[in-house]
């Protein structure tokens, strides 16, 4: 069935239409994403210089929040957890940040931050906090502001250390999964310290380590100790040990040691993490392992790759009862395989000719097409069927300008 096409909405210089549903294939879940857009109904969008602009799904309604520009390239979106304020980052010259602080529903603008310096924003609940990172050398100070951007304090200096940054978490600096602290390693002690989002008052709760994951909704924290930095094209060598954050109590993780990269599941238990240990091959693969028992197993005939050794944390997930796991692999295949079944297989659920993006849901993605010389953003199930186009740009037809996109909170 052919898209139907809605009129096209202008925004600044950019063009985009809306279309209807273009059903593909109706294997299994035929209401998923249904069901998706019942509970993520609104998603900001933009591509590199483009507009900032939310498009609600049920309505059609396609509206612009910042003009083509103004926040610069390289744009990055991202909710506050109530999903009031919409914070869009971006570069606006070889070194400096601008952040832009948005009221998602009137679209005014709260606070404009520009710095001189890298800067990396992340919403820890309902403050925003920024990596401030130092031109000269490998140190940095974190600034905790309220929803509006107004600076509520800064710390450091703070350690920052490029082999660790990234490898386990995709929220940096450390957000305890309540959102009530913030993990660093104090620059001038070096111990795992937690700043209390509150009052922001700070604990020491590790000595001489560095904070990796938080797990277990704040109550536990995966620790590096015995650190060596690694040389050139090298990983980074250390010991992984899982900390009771209230007792101080530290289990070893020797599956965990010298990780390049591991993801904990929302069970705050399961580990799925790269082993050393490459497939014949020489291609990295997947295996899973348990915080509680130490016991690990390879995930039999797994594949994960990227354009390089780093694969992006947001392409593995979990589903919400932690019993089974997606992943994206050379950034156009999706897998899903059943953490609980014995002796399970791996499903290559889709194969895209351009890349893929997981969603909040893993069971949806996110993919950018080619049609007719338009480029547009299809939704879609994890496995290719029921793609629907949900935006286009009638008027750049630059295939490398990928759509940023951040799904607004669900109210429940």
């Amino acid at each position: 069935m052919a898209a139907r096409r809605i009129p096209s909405v202008f925004l600044g210089a950019l063009t985009l239409s809306l279309a209807g549903a273009l059903v593909v294939g109706c294997a299994g879940g035929p209401d998923t994403i249904d069901r998706f857009i019942d509970r993520y109904s609104q998603v900001a969008l933009a591509r590199d210089e483009g507009p900032v602009t939310i498009l609600d799904l049920r309505s059609g309604e396609l509206r612009e929040l910042l003009p083509q520009g103004e926040c610069g390239q390289f744009v990055n979106l991202s909710w506050s957890p109530d999903g009031s304020r919409l914070l869009c980052v971006g570069a606006s010259g070889e070194q400096e940040t601008t952040a832009i602080v948005l009221d998602a529903a009137t679209g005014e603008v709260m606070n404009v931050i520009r710095r001189a310096s890298p800067v990396s924003w992340w919403w820890c609940g309902e403050r925003l906090a920024a990596t401030v990172y130092s031109p000269t050398d490998q140190t940095a100070h974190i600034e905790i502001r309220d929803d509006r951007g107004h600076l509520l304090g800064t710390i450091g200096p703070v350690a920052v250390e490029p082999a660790l940054v990234g490898r386990s978490s995709d929220n940096e600096p450390l957000c305890e999964p309540s959102a009530r602290g913030v993990a660093y390693r104090d620059e001038t002690s070096g111990d795992v310290t937690v700043l209390q989002l509150d009052d922001l008052t700070s604990e020491v709760v590790a000595r001489d380590a560095w904070p990796l994951v938080w797990v277990e909704d704040g109550a536990g924290l995966v620790i590096a100790r015995e650190y060596q930095r690694p040389e050139p094209h090298q990983y980074a060598e250390y010991e992984a040990w899982l900390l009771d954050v209230a007792s101080g109590h530290e289990t070893r993780l020797p599956f965990l040691d010298d990780q390049a990269q591991f993801w904990v599941a929302p069970d705050g238990v399961t580990v799925v993490f790269i082993p050393k240990e490459r497939r014949p091959d020489r291609l990295p693969s997947l295996a899973v392992g348990s915080l509680d028992s130490g016991e690990t197993r390879p995930i039999p005939d797994s594949l994960i790759t990227y354009g390089s050794d780093f694969i992006p944390a947001s392409f593995v997930r979990f589903s919400d009862d932690a019993r089974t796991l997606y992943w994206i692999s050379d950034s156009t295949a999706v897998f899903r395989y059943d953490l609980v079944r014995e002796n399970g297989r791996v499903e290559r659920l889709s194969e895209w000719e351009r890349p893929v993006a997981f969603t909040p849901d893993p069971q949806v993605v996110t993919h950018q097409t080619v049609q007719d010389g338009l480029v547009s953003l299809e939704l879609a199930r994890a496995d290719g069927a029921d793609r629907r186009v949900l935006v286009r740009d009638e008027t750049s037809p630059d295939v490398t300008l990928f759509f940023q996109t951040a799904w607004r909170p669900p109210a429940d």
